[in-house]
């Protein structure tokens, strides 16, 4: 599946937690585009291919603190 970085300006909930973790957040597709309106439309499996790419990371993030790596690696570093 192809990535982007996607820089956000918007004022999401996650920036409250930039002063305690790193943090990411999973953009998926929406139909024509349209996000945070009543027309909104993500299909069930790109909702799903989002799911995923959390189990993923989540997944790798883990693998990454079980095995006692330097904690000074970021997890977006973790992540490349």
């Amino acid at each position: 599946m192809p990535t982007h970085t996607l820089p956000s300006r918007a004022s999401h909930d996650a920036q409250n937690l930039t002063h305690i973790t790193d943090m990411g957040m999973i953009f998926v597709q929406s139909q024509r585009g349209v996000s945070h309106s009543p027309q909104e439309y993500t299909s069930p499996s790109d909702c799903a291919r989002g799911a995923n790419v959390l189990l993923q990371t989540l997944l790798r993030l883990d693998q990454h603190y079980a095995c006692g790596t330097e904690p000074s690696r970021s997890a977006a570093q973790v992540l490349q």
